[in-house]
């Protein structure tokens, strides 16, 4: 093997893929624009590290959803040190209604080597600063899916969910915007009797806009991978629909890296 593909292999770092979720009071509209506009902030910064893949912030009435994306153990442990998340961290404990909660996964696709090589595409200036896009110019939806399925099912759901999530990027007329795949990783106090023969998967999509997630639903793809995964299932899969996609801002910014997109053609 050459130096430089041993140094490659060396540069790859495990993915720190974690959701955390954020209540805030249900009835204080202030509280949530306040948690929005923090939020917002805290995710511009965020995507700015150098070893950030992703940072996207979605809300479901008043709970948001982080979904933090980093290269290895060192970056999520440094961004938590960096005074753009002491800021957020500061200015949004006293909006919410209860402890926040994490959750941990695995990358399934794209795979732990594509996530190494890319980063949120950024809207620069002349001068290197972000461009700032106005809230509400952004027509995307979001949803995650979480799927229990039988362990001794999931290569063969893999394979299977991975093949429709290419085909939805491939075939949809760029009217899926992200179709990522995690494998939730399940702590001490989080085990149970389920986790012993199931494992649970979260799809997390996002399409141009609802015509488009109404398209993605019908299409011949979707429809024979429900066919397929269904056996698989040790209970009914549940989904939550975002009411508003609080970050990025600009649609654009769902883009895959090259990487990703090149693992859509290989693998197609």
């Amino acid at each position: 093997m050459s130096s430089s593909s041993s140094n490659d292999e060396q540069d790859v770092k495990d993915v720190q893929i974690t959701l955390v979720d954020c209540f805030v009071s249900n009835d204080d509209e202030n509280d949530r624009e306040k948690m929005t506009t923090e939020t917002r902030r805290n995710a511009r910064e965020s995507i700015m590290e150098l070893e950030n893949a992703r940072f996207d912030a979605l809300r479901k009435d008043n709970q948001f959803v982080l979904v933090e994306i980093f290269k290895g153990k060192e970056a999520l442990s440094e961004h938590k040190s960096e005074p753009h998340y002491k800021n957020w961290n500061k200015n949004v404990e006293s909006l919410m209604s209860k402890p926040r909660a994490k959750r941990s996964y695995t990358p399934v696709f794209p795979t732990n080597e594509d996530w190494n090589r890319v980063n949120t595409p950024l809207q620069i200036d002349e001068n290197g600063q972000q461009i700032e896009v106005l809230e509400g110019s952004g027509t995307s939806v979001a949803c995650h899916v979480t799927i229990t399925v039988h362990k001794k099912d999931c290569a063969a759901f893999e394979k299977i969910s991975i093949e429709n999530a290419i085909s939805s990027k491939l075939e949809e007329d760029g009217g899926c915007l992200r179709f990522d795949i995690f494998k939730r990783i399940f702590s001490e106090a989080d085990e149970n009797d389920e986790n012993d023969s199931a494992e649970e998967y979260l799809f997390a999509e996002v399409f141009r806009d609802s015509q488009a997630q109404t398209f993605h639903a019908q299409t011949q793809h979707s429809q024979n991978w429900k066919t397929k995964v269904e056996p698989m299932m040790a209970k009914a899969r549940t989904w939550i629909q975002f009411d508003q996609v609080v970050f990025p801002t600009d649609d654009t910014m769902w883009a895959d890296g090259d990487a990703c997109e090149e693992a859509c053609e290989m693998a197609w």
